[in-house]
């Protein structure tokens, strides 16, 4: 919980809700903790998430499942049905809310594939601007 009390200069600490308060559960569960910050500037909502992981224990933890979410996303959209059935008994999510890139556990995957064979833990950082 460091991360949410060292906030960046100029940023301040993003309310969570209760779709973000389930979702930090779910991820610490597999070695992601994130963080999420805003700041406002000339009424543009600016946002960063902090999200760190440790590879090691996504792959102890999600390792069998890291190779169907592989194959799903070379899959067709008409065959990921069969397989967002198996990852949603899973995980409680369909593959496409897994690897959404805007949604935390998304842009842990994403720098999971980055990070996976250095075993290495990662800080990864997401700067977006809502328009």
């Amino acid at each position: 919980d460091g991360e949410r009390t060292n906030t960046p200069p100029g940023y301040a600490v993003a309310p969570l809700d209760g779709s973000t308060d389930e979702a930090l559960a779910q991820a610490r569960s597999y070695g992601i903790d994130f963080a999420m910050f805003t700041q406002t500037d000339r009424g543009r909502t600016h946002g960063l998430l902090v999200l760190t992981m440790d590879p090691t224990m996504l792959d102890a933890r999600a390792g069998a499942a890291m190779g169907v979410i592989d194959r799903y996303r070379s899959l067709p959209a008409i065959l990921r049905d069969p397989v967002d059935g198996q990852l949603k008994a899973q995980f409680g999510m369909t593959g496409s809310q897994l690897l959404d890139p805007n949604a935390p556990l998304g842009a842990a995957l994403s720098a999971y594939d980055a990070v996976k064979a250095t075993h290495q833990r990662a800080i990864v950082l997401i700067d977006a601007q809502k328009r």
